[in-house]
């Protein structure tokens, strides 16, 4: 197994995230119902509960039964090893020595180090 040096996010998927801000809006909106007017709130608990149940079971029914499942994150994968990136690193190494932040020792020993990894 190869190791990754770069870095990535993950995060809910559109759907995931729509579907979660409106339950969540419903429930604000049921909290103000229920003080404003009882049984207008209630009423409106009740069908959010209910359709909550509905999609919550319809999503992983469909998870359960597709043969690549229903996503639910998304992955962002930045950098990593290979050409682009012993580029990125060199290019960055020499901006740090013309800037004079390293020395020309440690600007050569770097730059070897670099060159030296497998690529």
């Amino acid at each position: 197994m190869s190791e990754f040096s770069g870095s990535g996010t993950a995060r809910p998927t559109r759907a995931v995230s729509r579907l979660t801000a409106g339950v969540g809006i419903g429930m604000i909106a049921c909290v103000v119902l229920l003080f404003v007017a009882p049984p207008a709130g209630g009423i409106l608990f009740a069908a959010l509960w209910l359709a909550t149940a509905v999609a919550g079971v319809t999503y992983h029914v469909r998870n359960a039964t597709s043969p690549g499942g229903v996503p639910h994150t998304e992955l962002s994968i930045e950098g990593g090893s290979g050409r682009a990136d012993l580029a990125d690193r060199l290019r960055e190494l020499e901006k740090l020595h013309d800037e004079g932040l390293i020395s020309d020792e440690e600007y050569r020993q770097k730059r070897a180090q670099i060159l030296g990894e497998d690529w």
